[in-house]
């Protein structure tokens, strides 16, 4: 004889409303750490806009200093 599981209509309403609140919850994580990801995107991309901006400074600061001391130096 066989041995099956059987679940009445009211369980089975039950069990098929945890798993959709728990697909909702899962969801809702999922759209929340996506939202953050883009403004870490967004706050990444000013930051390296300014790191960039910083580095073209300090570089061409330190090629004027160059042409100077080479316009000093005996041709």
């Amino acid at each position: 004889m066989a041995v099956g599981y059987f679940f009445s209509s009211a369980r089975l309403a039950c069990i098929s409303l945890a798993w959709s609140g728990r697909f909702q919850t899962q969801r809702r994580k999922l759209q929340k750490r996506a939202r953050q990801a883009a403004g870490l995107k967004e706050f990444l991309a000013d930051v390296d806009m300014e790191q960039i901006a910083k580095q073209v400074e300090v570089l061409t600061s330190v090629k004027n200093g160059i042409a100077q001391h080479r316009a000093t130096l005996s041709a």
